[in-house]
Formats: C-alpha cells, sequence, structure tokens
C-alpha cells in the first residue's frame, strides 16, 4: 500500500524556503523523541483501518484512531496534512477529518489544494474527494467549502456520505444558518441555466436540511416551478421547511398534473401535520376527496380530513372503507382512530376486512383508542384463518400480558397445532410461537401434556422444542421467585435455560435480583446484554436504574459493535425515567457529540420543550461524525425539533429501538 514517509510539513517547507543559519541548531533529543511518538501514533491509526475485516469493526476503529488523533491536538497537524494528498481513500478520509477538528490555516490551506489536485483527475474517487474536503473545510468553519463543490470541473456537492445525505448537505448542517446566503446565491446562479437544474435540486434539499425561514420562503417560491426536478425537490423540501400556514399551498399542489408531485405534496402536507384547516383550505381539501381518483394520494386526506373535521368526518370516512384499495381503507381506519371513540365502530369494521393492512391498522387502532372492550375481541380473533392476523393478535396480547391469553394458546398448541401438525414452514412456525409464547407468559400448567404430545412429534426438531419448553416451564414452576435459584442457571449450557434466568431475575425485580445480574453482566455476549436490558424496559423494572448507567455511562459502549446494546440501555433509561436517568442521556450525548441519536431523542421525549437547545446545539457537531445512517437519524431529529417548538408531542418515537429504527417520517419512493 502507498505510505508518504510522514515528514512534518512544517520542516518540508522550512527545508525549501529558509536557509539554515550557520549557527542553527537542530531539534533537541527531546523534540526529536516527541516527533517520533506522534509519526508513530499516526501510522497506527492508519494500519488499524487496513486491519479491520468488517464494516462494523472498521467504523470502530474509525472512531478510535479519530480520537487518538484529535486529542494529539495541534502538534500532530505537521503529520496528518502531507496525507491529505494520499491516493488512498481511508487515510485521506481520517487525516482530512481528524485534522479539520483539530483546525489551523495549514489544514484549510491543504484541503483547498487537494480540491484544485482532484479535479485535474477524473472518475468517482476524485469527485468523493473533493466533497469530502469541501465538507471538511465546512466543518472548519469555512462557507467556501460549500461552493469548491461545485466550483471546478468535477461535480461534486451530490456525492452521498450516507443514506440519503450528500455532502452539501453534512456541510449545510455543519455551518448552519452561516450556509444560507450562499446556498440561496447558488440558487438563483444556477437558475440562469437549465442543465444546472439537478444541481438546483442539490441546493433546496441542503436549504431543507437547515431549516432557516429564508430557505423556507425561497422553497415556497419554488412549488410552481416549471422544471420537474426542481418542482418536486421543492415540493419533498416542504416536508421538512413547512409550517401549518402552509397547508393552503399543499393542498393546491396536491392537483399537480404530474403524479410524482402529488405524491410529494400529499407527504409534505403530512409531515407538517397541520391541525386544525381555515374554511377555504378545508373546502379545498374537502374537494380533493370528491375529485382525486388517485388511491396514493387518498392515503393522505383521509387523516387529514378526519383531523380538521373530527366527528363530522365519519359519513366521509364510512363512504372511505367501500374503496377497492387496502391501502386506501387502512388509511380510513388510521383517520377513525384519531376521530376517537365516535370512531370505534369503523375501526372495528376494519377487523373483518380482507385487506391484511386494514386488519393490522385495526387491531393496533383498538388498542390505540384504550377501549376496554378491545382485549375481548381480540380474544375472539385467535383462531383467524389468515396466520399473519392471528399472530398480530396474539403477540398484542402477549405485550399486554393478558392472563387469559394462555390457556387458550396452550389449548391450540396441544389439541390442534401438533395432533395437525403438517412437515411445513406454516406448521413449524405456529408450534415455534405458541410454545415461545407459553413460556413468555410463564404459563407452566400444560408442561406435563407438552411432554406427551413430544412423543406423538413425528418431527424430531419440533419434539425438542416441544421438550425444552415443558423443561422451561418446569423450571418456572419449580424456582418460583427465588433469585438465588434463578441466579445459580446463569451461564446454563442450554441456550432458552440461561436466557429464562435472566428473564426471570429481572422480572423478580429486586436488589437480590439484579445483584446477581449486574455481577454476571459484563460476562454475557452483546446480544445478551442488550437482551436483558430490553426485557427490563418492557417491565420497566425499577431496579435495573444502575444496570442502564452502568452502560450508558461507559464510553466503551459508544462504539459501533456495541450500537445495539447501548440503544436498549438508553430506551430503559426512558421507561424508567427520573433525574438521573436523564442526566445519563445528557451524558452520553454530549460525550459523543450527538452521535448517540437514541439519547437524544429519548431525552427529547422525556424532556420535552426543555430538550430543544441541546437538540439544536448537537445538530452540527453530530456531522462531524459520518455515519451511513446518519441522514436517517438526521430526519428524526429535525421531526422531534420542528415538533417541539410546535408544542405536540413525540408519541410516534416513544417505543423500543427496533420501533425506533423503522420509523422513517419522510420516505418517498
Amino acid at each position: 500500500m502507498f505510505r508518504t514517509a510522514l515528514i512534518p510539513a512544517a520542516l518540508v517547507l522550512a527545508a525549501l524556503v529558509t536557509p539554515l543559519p550557520a549557527a542553527a541548531q537542530g531539534p533537541t533529543p527531546e523534540e526529536l523523541v516527541e516527533q517520533e511518538r506522534l509519526r508513530t501514533a499516526v501510522l497506527q491509526a492508519f494500519d488499524a483501518l487496513g486491519e479491520a475485516s468488517t464494516p462494523v469493526e472498521y467504523q470502530d476503529r474509525f472512531d478510535q484512531s479519530l480520537e487518538e488523533l484529535i486529542a494529539l491536538g495541534e502538534p500532530v497537524v505537521d503529520f496528518l496534512v502531507p496525507e491529505i494528498e494520499t491516493p488512498d481513500p481511508s487515510r485521506f478520509f481520517l487525516a482530512s477529518l481528524a485534522a479539520a477538528h483539530i483546525g489551523g490555516e495549514p489544514v484549510s490551506d491543504a484541503l483547498r489544494i487537494a480540491v484544485e489536485s482532484a479535479n485535474q483527475e477524473s472518475g468517482k474517487i476524485p469527485m468523493t474527494r473533493i466533497a469530502w474536503a469541501g465538507f471538511c473545510l465546512a466543518l472548519m468553519g469555512h462557507t467556501d467549502g460549500l461552493d469548491l463543490m461545485d466550483a471546478y470541473r468535477l461535480k461534486s456537492a451530490h456525492i452521498e456520505f450516507g443514506r440519503g445525505l450528500s455532502g452539501l448537505e453534512m456541510a449545510a448542517v455543519v455551518l448552519g444558518d452561516k450556509s444560507v446566503p450562499l446556498l440561496l446565491d447558488q440558487l438563483e446562479r444556477y437558475k440562469q441555466e437549465e442543465e444546472l437544474s439537478d444541481r438546483r435540486v442539490q441546493v433546496i434539499k441542503a436549504l431543507a436540511r437547515v431549516g432557516a425561514p429564508a430557505g423556507r420562503k425561497a422553497v415556497l417560491g419554488l412549488l410552481d416551478e416549471e422544471n420537474l426536478l426542481v418542482r418536486g425537490a421543492a415540493l419533498e423540501a416542504m416536508g421538512a421547511l413547512g409550517k401549518p400556514e402552509d397547508a393552503a399551498v399543499l393542498i393546491e399542489a396536491m392537483g399537480d398534473p404530474l403524479p410524482r408531485a402529488r405524491l410529494l405534496a400529499a407527504r409534505a402536507l403530512d409531515a407538517i401535520d397541520p391541525g386544525k384547516l381555515d374554511s377555504k383550505a378545508e373546502t379545498a381539501l374537502l374537494g380533493l376527496l370528491e375529485t382525486m381518483e388517485d388511491p396514493q394520494i387518498r392515503v393522505y386526506i383521509y387523516p387529514l380530513v378526519a383531523d380538521t373535521l373530527g366527528e363530522r368526518a365519519l359519513p366521509l370516512l364510512r363512504s372511505g372503507m367501500q374503496r377497492a384499495e387496502p391501502l386506501e381503507r387502512a388509511s380510513v381506519v388510521r383517520g377513525a382512530v384519531s376521530v376517537g371513540d365516535k370512531g370505534i365502530n369503523l375501526v372495528r369494521l376494519g377487523l373483518n376486512d380482507p385487506g391484511w393492512a386494514v386488519r393490522i391498522d385495526s387491531i393496533d387502532g383498538l388498542f390505540a383508542l384504550g377501549h376496554p372492550s378491545a382485549a375481548d375481541t381480540l380474544l375472539g380473533m385467535l383462531r383467524h384463518p389468515h396466520w399473519g392476523t392471528a399472530q398480530r393478535v396474539m403477540a398484542t396480547l402477549l405485550d399486554k400480558r393478558d392472563p387469559r391469553l394462555a390457556p387458550r394458546l396452550a389449548s391450540m398448541l396441544i389439541q390442534e397445532d401438533v395432533p395437525n401438525f403438517r412437515p411445513d414452514g406454516a406448521s413449524i412456525e405456529r408450534i415455534r410461537f405458541l410454545s415461545d409464547a407459553l413460556v413468555t407468559l410463564r404459563y407452566s400448567a400444560p408442561a406435563d401434556d407438552l411432554l406427551q404430545a413430544a412423543e406423538t412429534m413425528p418431527d424430531a426438531a419440533i419434539q425438542i422444542r416441544l421438550r425444552d419448553t415443558a423443561a422451561q416451564l418446569k423450571q418456572i414452576a419449580e424456582r418460583g421467585d427465588d433469585a438465588d435459584a434463578w441466579a445459580s442457571m446463569i451461564g446454563n449450557e442450554n441456550p432458552a435455560m440461561h436466557r429464562l434466568a435472566l428473564e426471570r431475575l429481572i422480572e423478580i425485580d429486586s436488589t437480590a435480583s439484579f445483584a446477581h445480574l449486574a455481577k454476571a453482566f459484563d460476562s454475557l455476549d452483546p446480544e445478551l446484554q442488550t437482551h436483558v436490558l430490553t426485557w427490563a424496559a418492557r417491565g420497566p423494572a425499577a431496579n435495573a436504574a444502575e444496570l442502564a448507567r452502568r452502560v450508558i455511562d461507559d464510553p466503551a459502549y459508544d462504539r459501533e459493535s456495541k450500537l445495539a446494546t447501548r440503544d436498549a440501555a438508553n430506551w430503559l433509561a426512558r421507561r424508567i425515567g427520573g433525574k438521573k436517568m436523564e442526566a445519563s442521556l445528557e451524558g452520553a450525548a454530549r460525550r459523543t457529540r450527538g452521535r448517540d441519536a437514541t439519547a437524544l431523542l429519548y431525552l427529547a421525549v422525556q424532556r420535552g420543550k426543555k430538550a430543544l437547545p441541546l437538540l439544536r446545539e448537537l445538530r452540527g457537531p453530530r456531522m462531524g461524525q459520518p455515519r451511513s445512517y446518519n441522514g436517517v437519524e438526521q430526519e428524526r431529529i429535525d421531526w422531534a425539533i420542528r415538533r417541539l417548538e410546535r408544542g405536540l408531542d413525540l408519541d410516534e418515537i416513544d417505543g423500543s429501538p427496533e420501533e425506533l429504527s423503522a420509523w422513517i417520517r419522510f420516505q418517498v419512493r
């Protein structure tokens, strides 16, 4: 691999332009030792990247090397600057980012030279280097980094450094409001030539990321732009920039002749969540409901109509349940849920809908409405002929720990599924799900019946599953709430028994049970650590607070390879609540300079509007630690900022890390 000599840049320049006086003395022995230390540290940082065998390991090594180089401070810049010219992308990314974090004129000069040099070449790598150098300049506070991405022959502003996050957007977020005048100038300059429309699109996206009022004003002026790319980008940007008072113009845009423009306008209107509309906008929306035949758009209209009209929307929603498209009927159910108790009959109607998506939204909607008969209704659906629907019903009741569920599931498993077993995927999946559910519900009564059922099972793997389930249920009955008894099973050679012991210690939720967990925690593999924290959060277990803080406060869990464990601890902290948990979440967010997105988001859910200063403060710094998923996380954080600014809740993201990971508010296909 190519390697530069790592000669300090200052020494090279001095040797070239400044003759040494005759009496001048060279470096002292101490200075030579320090130079060698720095040179070795830089080489080790680069070598660590080359030793990574997986993307996760590479990210861990990159993060560690970056922090180590930054910690060396200004003296290491002389060793990093020459590396900014290396053709090795990994070395270039690390050297330029570390140098930018440290700062100084030699770094900015080297980055600008790197842009000029890359523009003499061709291909994706030189373009990426230009975008990265421009971003690093922005990280140092230099606004010209935005222009340098597109100032030469190679146009690089569009290069992505993560899903849905270009170099220009990253630079704009880092610079914040300082970027807006330059972006608006670019928008005007690029307007002069039609072939520059793709560059205008990039600028619009960057303005949306910054979220400044001047950007919103500029984008509003582009909603009737003739160029389809620009108009589409402006409509999409309104999802991030728009305010409730923009509802009327977006409703008008939903009548755009271009199908994609209509979809983008509908999504933007949904994103700004306008709430109650004025009479003119309300009339326009109802008019669209009468004339719009595109089901992709109607999906967004029904919930908006429900939010606007309340109970007056019910006749329109009932009419919508007659539509042919299942996703449209599902949106009607969601609208009925938002109406409240008066919409429950429509929600119940959806339980028997032929569309699977409609049934799922109806199942969720019943509990969202908090109706006292919701569990009774779902218990009657346990034998639904569609397994996906029955499984969702079971999972919902399982999550609620409804005591009436266990005997019903046991009866189904022993009297129906085992005798009628077929060696196919569906039958195997049902038996696995039902047997796991009995253990989760801690229902030990059918243990002996399961052992007898296992004797009649022709499939060896399912026979073992039934015996294991029976063994777990017997342990549940025998050990009860004895923390010491369960602690003796930690490390059991049977993984299922090992996991069960950990779960039971959490459920006992005593000082003694968590003392055992704390003692064993560090020896657990990351997957089990994550499971322990997640299981404790579902309670939540009050005695788990110290365990949550142990993970959140430990920088070792900031690593990419520990991401799932850290996220689970953050969720546990959110579920437990209180000032100490808030302090730990804020400490993690600050320590990682905003990279720990779940800490930020759960803190926002817990603190509400009081979290706004921290969310705003860390928007830029978190971009200085690039991740492939930074763009998606930034959308969630910015959505939270906009909601809190309007005094709205963050209930949509107040869920498990898995639910949060699946939540993508602004997604246009």
